[in-house]
């Protein structure tokens, strides 16, 4: 590691060698270089120059694709660089001398404002008393005194205006002369920069000409997958643009790269766990039992004392085992890996290292449709369309954000969960307003529990009105949340003169399939109406 104080011009800062490949991770990089070497015999030292921070050592590697020679040795060496920025500085020099020079004109020109307004004052003062004296002397003859007296005035007024306007511009320039003392104490900080070079020594045997390759793992590297998808309500097929979007601050312009885009867990924790006694019981008969075996070994111990034996007590299982305290009986924390995907991009790409994301296309997609239209009016009174579909590709789907079109329209954002392989997944492309969804209340009864033996009783009554103003006849899924009963003695009852054909799944959501008829001045009704009763014990609160 060396230091070096220089001029930013002085040194060229960019990358001397070429980014072939670069396989992107959750959270970190593997990059891989290559570098044109012209070999002599004897020994050669190649060096990668200005890469990125954060490099980690262990994780170099090198090759070479000749036989005639071979690595000896690679190492990670970094240079801190302090740029001393030459015009830059002048330039700052240049104004906090201005600044002082006007600064000091300014306290000058106030100076002499004050001082003549001292003089000033004094032969106010001396007119004002020979002017007093007149006065008692009764004599007539002082207009001349009074002009005299009333020019100080005004010479006075004019001189203290002066100085306020003065004030205001020393004010300002002193405001103007902290922030080139603030940029005067930063630049005699220098601008400082970690050089990162790789330095691979080859020993060769002859003369010859190859390209060496170097690979390193790089943090501050993360990419997510994100969607664009189109639907053609007609066609009733869905375009699916499948993204990797990528963000990497690691200080190097990856230009024309190959993009690999991985799941993998890197370096994760790949120890087979051990499986550790689970303890049914509580700690405080474990550790009775603990004590009791302690007491046994140090009974056996002192009599093997007395005695002189040369039983040794058990140390792995019988009945000598003493087992861990609480404390130590401890899991060993890994993470399943499971399967990982890599994508590679087609065409090279160029990343900048500018810590915002960059949209990379890694496959394109038609998909046909099944639309169904759906709505849960308790939540908001919309029917949206529904479009599901099945994964045909042979990659699977990550979980990412989908910006979602509709017959060429932005319709917003949604969300696209893990889709596997010929795994269906469905999405929302956003309110159809030619379909029209009202809930209305018409019972909401209460009524507690009366006697000993009486039970509490809540009734419901929900009504939905369902309209069409489309061309042609739609079926839409109305779902709507009814509570359910974990306990034998509380009881929830669905009414008769709810609409029939409907589905209750076990978390309590009950559903029907209503087909509406085109027509805007008539309208579908469903009805849903159930009952809730619960012992006297049961609190009702907040049902």
């Amino acid at each position: 590691m060396s230091t070096v104080i220089i001029r930013k011009q002085d040194i060229d800062l960019k990358t001397d060698s070429t980014a072939r490949e670069v396989i992107i991770y959750s959270d970190k990089a593997q990059v891989k270089r290559i570098k044109h070497a012209e070999l002599h015999k004897g020994e050669n030292d190649i060096v990668f120059s200005n890469l990125g921070h954060g490099i980690d050592e262990q994780s170099i590697k090198s090759s070479l694709p000749v036989k005639e020679a071979k690595i000896v040795s690679q190492t990670l060496e970094q240079n801190h660089l302090y740029f001393f920025k030459e015009d830059e500085h002048e330039r700052i020099f240049s104004n906090i001398l201005a600044a002082l020079k006007k600064i000091i004109e300014l306290f000058d020109t106030k100076s002499i404002y004050a001082l003549e307004n001292h003089y000033i004052t004094d032969l106010r003062d001396y007119i004002q008393d020979l002017l007093n004296n007149i006065i008692i002397a009764q004599e007539n003859s002082i207009p001349k005194l009074k002009e005299a007296l009333d020019f100080l005035e005004k010479r006075m007024e004019l001189n203290s205006g002066e100085i306020l306007d003065l004030n205001d511009d020393l004010k300002t320039l002193k405001e103007e002369y902290s922030v080139l003392l603030l940029k005067l104490k930063k630049i005699r900080e220098f601008d400082r920069k970690i050089q990162n070079n790789i330095r691979v020594t080859i020993l060769s045997g002859t003369e010859c000409s190859c390209d060496v390759e170097v690979s390193y793992i790089l943090p501050n590297v993360s990419w997510r997958a994100s969607y664009d998808a189109k639907l053609d309500t007609e066609s009733k097929k869905m375009e699916l643009y499948y993204y990797g979007e990528i963000k990497q601050n690691t200080g190097e312009e990856w230009e024309n790269t190959k993009v690999i885009l991985s799941t993998s867990l890197a370096e994760n924790l790949v120890e087979i766990p051990a499986i550790f006694p689970v303890y049914v019981s509580g700690f405080a008969e474990k550790r009775k039992h603990e004590l009791m075996i302690e007491k046994k070994v140090t009974r056996g111990l002192s009599e093997r004392e007395e005695t002189g034996a040369d039983e040794e007590v058990t140390e792995e299982g019988g009945e000598g085992a003493v087992p861990e305290s609480p404390e130590t009986d401890r899991r060993i924390q890994a993470e399943k890996k499971g399967t990982s995907h890599t994508f590679t991009i087609e065409k090279p790409y160029t990343v900048p290292s500018d810590d915002e994301w960059h949209r990379l296309l890694i496959i394109r997609s038609m998909f046909d449709s099944g639309l169904c239209y759906e709505t849960i009016p308790e939540d908001m009174e919309y029917i949206y369309l529904k479009a599901t579909q099945k994964n045909t590709t042979t990659v699977p789907f990550l979980q990412g954000k989908v910006a979602v079109y509709r017959n060429e329209s932005y319709m917003g954002i949604s969300t696209l969960p893990y889709t596997a392989h010929e795994e269906e997944f469905p999405l929302s492309f956003g309110i159809d307003e030619d379909l029209r969804v009202k809930r209305i209340q018409y019972k909401n009864l209460r009524k507690p529990a009366k006697g000993p033996l009486g039970r509490h009783f809540r009734e419901w009554e929900y009504h939905f009105i369902l309209y069409n103003y489309k061309k042609e006849e739609k079926r839409v899924v109305l779902k709507e949340g009814i509570y359910v009963s974990e306990l034998k003695e509380v009881n929830v009852k669905i009414l008769d003169n709810t609409t029939p054909d409907y589905t209750l799944s076990k978390d309590g959501v009950i559903q029907w399939e209503v087909p509406i008829s085109p027509d805007p001045f008539q309208h579908k009704k469903c009805i849903l109406h159930y009952t809730l009763t619960a012992p006297k014990s049961f609190s009702l609160d907040g049902i």
